[in-house]
């Protein structure tokens, strides 16, 4: 009996009101901190090629390359091999900029496949277009080194043959591939 009337106080007394438990959200996680500076901005196009080994190439669907114009950031486009299902290509950039800013230029992601998360311990960030532009590819931007993202853009050639998550799938791992590489560079 005096458990029951030490558990109707707990209840909220006479009243038969449950006491609310003080239950707030959780705080927001800050983005991991990079855990060094790998400079990409100052590297050439044809560098920016290297970041992709010839087997990786093969495992996200892509093989033969062709550095950005000049003029341009520093990249890399790789083409899906002729007669490849599906037809795609890889792009991979190195920004002047910092990864909210690289971000945030593309405007509102497609809520469906936007994340974050940490590529090799350095932040990064996914996402596509708002919604219907999504089917035209995904990117991760990843904080390489301040004020300096690394972009890597998986698109399809023809909207519609690759799911969103794919797309996002194959964009994450060339840019864990790149990190990786651009880490074992130095």
């Amino acid at each position: 009996m005096v458990g029951l009337v030490g558990a109707g106080c707990a209840l909220g007394g006479d009243k038969g009101q449950v006491a609310s438990p003080d239950i707030s959200a959780p705080a927001p996680q800050p983005a991991p901190e990079r855990p060094r500076e790998l400079a990409v901005v100052n590297k050439q196009s044809a560098d920016i090629c290297g970041l992709l080994t010839p087997e990786q190439q093969t495992q996200v669907g892509v093989g033969r390359s062709d550095p950005a114009a000049p003029g341009e950031a520093p990249g890399c486009v790789w083409l899906s091999v002729p007669g490849a299902e599906p037809d795609i290509s890889v792009e991979i950039e190195a920004l002047s900029k910092g990864i909210e800013e690289a971000y945030d230029r593309s405007g509102e992601p497609f809520p469906d496949t936007a994340a974050s998360y940490a590529i090799a311990g350095f932040p990064a960030k996914q996402g596509q277009g708002s919604a219907g532009l999504e089917a035209l590819g995904c990117r991760v931007d990843v904080d390489v080194a301040e004020d300096e993202t690394l972009e890597v853009f998986y698109s399809p050639t023809l909207t519609g043959t690759v799911s969103n998550q794919d797309m996002c799938a194959k964009a994450k791992q060339a840019a864990e591939f790149a990190v990786s590489n651009l880490q074992a560079q130095g």
